[in-house]
């Protein structure tokens, strides 16, 4: 099954469709923001995602994060502009809503899905309201367990769901990745698109998701890893993105699509690297052939190595010359 976004397809045979997360790496300027569309553009992610939250609505004033998320919130006065600039790049404007009133300020601005953070997959009054703005919804899966996932679904009450894989660590480490989960949530959800949200260091897991099947991929972005924030040091600069990005586009090249049959290179050299019938040394016409008369080398396109035995005793009908390619018109079948 694949969904839409926006005119993509996404899940099945189509491209890992790519998100560049942005964030709050924005650090509360707009020409930051703007930077960030830049870096997503130029490396050709198809998506860049913000994070629309308001610290009052996310975080009780007593918790020691308050003050960050404070400092890091989305103005909503940014958001039109973000989206069109985006959509002048050829990307999707993609953000999080952290409550019902910011999902539906994104319905309206135009966002063509939703992002859901793994930290609201128990968030039923959340899950419910986008389930009925009936967009599709980029699930999150970190620090859940299959039940709770489950759940998740069940108040989402749509049949336009992504689910990520995730390891809500930042940054994630290696032996706590699992990509192997991304098979388990194919099977336990059949026809759900499965990608991953990927917090390490580098691209690896997200390029080992490819082959597992990862429908899409999302990954932070930042325009200096030194930068002041919570999200910035385990971002890829623009440089590295760009990379990652031609990564997975040449990885999707290389997996092809299963089929197995001489590629359009190999056909114009299956004849010059295998093997067929050639005289061992001189061969008068009308001798009879013994093995030792023959061997089997390369070049192949005459007689092929199986029909070695079906010679032995047969007569030739002209003269051959150490390494002559031996055809089926220069053997007399007759006798």
């Amino acid at each position: 099954m694949s969904i839409e976004i926006n005119g993509k397809q996404i899940g099945g045979t189509n491209h890992v469709y790519i998100i560049a997360e942005a964030g709050s790496n924005h650090n509360g300027r707009f020409e930051a923001a703007l930077k960030l569309i830049d870096i997503a553009h130029e490396a050709g992610a198809d998506a860049i995602k913000f994070q629309s939250f308001i610290a009052e609505k996310i975080v009780a004033r007593n918790n020691p994060s308050y003050e960050i998320f404070k400092q890091n919130e989305l103005p909503r006065g940014w958001h039109k502009e973000l989206f069109d600039y985006a959509k002048d790049k050829g990307l999707d404007f993609l953000s999080t809503p952290f409550d019902l009133d910011t999902a539906d300020f994104l319905k309206d601005l135009g966002v063509p899905a939703f992002k859901v953070a793994s930290g609201d997959i128990t968030y039923v009054q959340l899950l419910e309201h986008l389930g009925r703005l009936e967009l599709p919804v980029i699930l999150s899966t970190g620090k859940s367990t299959l039940g709770e996932i489950e759940k998740a679904l069940e108040a989402l009450s749509t049949d336009k769901v992504i689910l990520l894989h995730c390891v809500a660590s930042y940054p994630a480490a290696y032996e706590e990745m699992n990509l192997k989960a991304i098979t388990t949530l194919q099977n336990a959800f059949p026809g759900i698109p499965v990608g991953l949200s990927d917090h390490t260091l580098d691209y690896i897991c997200a390029l080992g998701s490819v082959p597992l099947g990862a429908a899409v991929i999302e990954k932070h972005i930042t325009y200096s890893r030194a930068a002041a924030g919570p999200d910035h040091s385990f971002a890829m600069e623009k440089k590295e993105f760009k990379e990652f990005v031609s990564q997975i586009r040449n990885l999707e090249l290389a997996l092809g699509r299963g089929f197995k049959k001489p590629t359009p290179a190999e056909s114009s050299s299956i004849t010059r690297g295998r093997r067929s019938i050639h005289a061992a040394k001189h061969i008068s016409r009308g001798a009879v052939l013994l093995e030792e008369d023959l061997k089997v080398v390369r070049p192949g396109g005459g007689i092929e190595p199986k029909y070695l035995p079906c010679l032995i005793g047969k007569k030739v009908r002209v003269d051959l010359e150490k390494d002559d390619m031996l055809t089926w018109s220069s053997i007399d079948l007759s006798n």
